[in-house]
């Protein structure tokens, strides 16, 4: 070989031997897993169950124009809220979350009636931005903590906390004016 020729290869694999020290002595095994990567993918399996129950639930020709029904999961436990107009097709929305992979518990919080109007869905938004802001006010609360959910001015929290902050997230949120109840459905991490 030429000297250029073996000045070259030495120039492009020498940062190849450098970073050697880099790779993981199984190039083709899996990344350890991260609490960060963890975290994601729950967040991830949360949203696919959601969209998945949400599927079920409005391609189903007996429920789709007659519920209003909303599913919410953290940790694959899912609050299911709105309402259906009667407990035959409440129990059939119900059977659709429990049969979605990944799903661990169902609270059936279906109201029996007629789906709410605009309006009360509106005025449930605008309850769930305060709600949210007043929890991000509080410094012993992190936002990522607590999901909120508000149906009918009912406040639903969900959220994996600390015992002693589930009362302080619960008490702020019965102080605002328009919550009719609160219902918690937290998960303790100590």
């Amino acid at each position: 070989m030429k000297p250029t020729t073996l000045l070259r290869l030495f120039v492009l694999l020498t940062p190849l031997g450098l970073l050697g020290g880099c790779a993981p002595a199984d190039p083709f095994a899996a990344p350890a897993s991260t609490p960060k990567a963890s975290a994601q993918q729950a967040q991830l399996d949360d949203r696919a169950i959601e969209l998945a129950i949400g599927k079920a639930i409005y391609t189903d020709p007996a429920l789709k124009h007659q519920v209003h029904i909303s599913a919410t999961s953290l940790n694959g436990v899912v609050l299911l809220t709105g309402e259906a107009p009667n407990p035959a097709l409440r129990s059939k929305a119900i059977d659709h979350a429990r049969r979605v992979a990944k799903v661990k518990q169902v609270h059936n919080e279906i109201a029996l009636g007629q789906p709410s109007s605009l309006a009360s869905r509106s005025e449930d938004t605008l309850l769930k931005a305060r709600v949210k802001l007043e929890l991000e006010r509080e410094p012993r609360l992190k936002k990522s903590d607590i999901k909120v959910v508000v149906e009918r001015q009912s406040v639903y929290l969900m959220g994996r906390l600390g015992r002693a902050q589930a009362p302080v997230a619960t008490n702020i949120v019965r102080q605002i004016k328009g919550v009719k109840e609160v219902v918690t459905l937290f998960q303790y991490i100590d």
